[in-house]
């Protein structure tokens, strides 16, 4: 069972940014699937996700420098923050 599933939806059209998109929904559906099946002490599922954290953290910071850099409008930024706050609402849940 996936937890996400990659649609177009989260293509921004910016190769890096989609490969690094795609990449994060691989690691969370791939850590899923440990979990569904058992898989991992506590710790080590503790240590997955805090990369994760880290990853995503630092991407939605790239994307959101290269959003700023690139002079979009201050309601699509916002709007794709809220985004990035979402996904990592939604990672949260899952470690719980």
């Amino acid at each position: 069972m996936k937890a996400f599933v990659w649609t177009p939806r989260f293509e921004t059209g910016v190769a890096s940014v989609d490969d690094q998109h795609h990449h994060l929904v691989d690691i969370i559906n791939a850590l899923g699937e440990a979990m569904i099946r058992g898989g991992g002490t506590e710790a080590e599922s503790a240590d997955v996700f805090k990369q994760l954290a880290a990853y995503a953290q630092s991407h939605f910071a790239d994307e959101e420098r290269l959003m700023s850099e690139a002079n979009l409008s201050p309601d699509h930024v916002d709007t794709h923050r809220q985004h990035h706050r979402h996904f990592t609402e939604q990672v949260e849940g899952i470690w719980k």
